[in-house]
């Protein structure tokens, strides 16, 4: 589910993950911004005539309020805001079959008639609400909830919540992810390898009065007069695959966390993935053997088109 003030990301229902071991039970929900839970996706282009500041939001408009992926093909969706200065935004989600990996682009048009400097950033935030994916873990055990990110000193960052109420923190790197973690399931937001961006925590309110826990990293664009250009990023929000994780960026795998229990917890997940998916992943490669038992698939989404939040 998208919001169409700002186009954040405030629902994630995973269709292959029940909320509980029951019969028809509902989806889990990974993100959701209700009364009872924060825990949602920003991004965005802040500064002169960007998409947000502190007091204001853009609203954006769609071609449909609902749409639903038709096979295997891309589901492209396209949310537009045109500023009275002359900069038109579209901002494109793009997902596809069988990936929990969503394309998050702006293409700016800067008809203007001069140049335009903004700032784009991506976040995650989250309250301090419990996990709802950890009520059945096993032996009564307490996976971590918290923020993480990878920098060049620190290959797997994890920053708890009581870090990011005491003091906010910055550092720059050149690639890399920003991630919320819960037991199983992970959220992240991946930017390009070869640019350089500034990522911080903090932690702040919202306009309910709810405070959350926020990680992001931004970095500055210009836009020259008669100008086009697409800035974005990846969004992932699903089961930690550790497999899946390592394609989409270097140490984002390392978000399934094993601690000391790695002898024994490798092999496993590596049998268990085999039985489900059908692929072998042994001494650096991929062997599909066969279909497998289980796959999953990201297939409807919702965008309300007013929506108040």
């Amino acid at each position: 589910m998208i919001d169409s003030l700002g186009g954040d990301i405030i629902e994630v229902a995973l269709l292959k993950h029940q909320s509980k071991q029951e019969e028809n039970a509902k989806p889990l929900l990974l993100l959701e911004k209700s009364r009872k839970r924060t825990y949602y996706a920003q991004s965005g282009l802040s500064g002169p005539s960007g998409t947000e500041d502190k007091y204001l939001k853009a609203r954006f408009s769609s071609s449909s309020s609902n749409y639903k992926m038709q096979n295997k093909e891309d589901l492209v969706v396209d949310l537009y805001f045109n500023d009275p200065s002359g900069i038109h935004l579209t901002k494109r989600y793009t997902f596809k079959h069988n990936d929990y990996l969503i394309g998050v682009d702006y293409i700016i048009n800067n008809q203007s008639g001069k140049v335009w400097n903004s700032r784009y950033f991506a976040r995650i935030k989250r309250d301090d609400s419990a996990d709802p994916s950890a009520e059945n873990a096993a032996f009564g055990m307490q996976s971590f909830l918290g923020a993480a990110t990878t920098a060049a000193d620190d290959k797997y960052k994890k920053i708890k919540f009581k870090k990011i109420q005491k003091e906010n923190t910055s550092f720059s790197n050149e690639g890399g992810w920003v991630a919320m973690i819960q037991h199983y399931f992970v959220s992240a937001w991946v930017h390009p390898k070869n640019e350089k961006h500034k990522f911080y925590t903090l932690y702040s309110s919202e306009p309910n009065g709810t405070w959350v826990n926020v990680i992001g990293f931004h970095a500055p664009i210009e836009i020259q007069n008669d100008e086009i250009r697409t800035v974005g990023a990846k969004f992932y929000a699903g089961p930690k695959d550790q497999y899946r994780l390592k394609e989409i960026s270097p140490n984002l795998d390392l978000t399934v966390d094993y601690c000391w229990l790695w002898w024994i917890a490798q092999p496993l997940y590596t049998l268990l993935y085999f039985f489900a998916i059908g692929e072998a992943h042994l001494f650096g490669e991929v062997y599909e053997v066969f279909p497998g038992f289980g796959t999953v698939s990201y297939t409807h989404l919702t965008l309300p088109t007013n929506r108040e939040v």
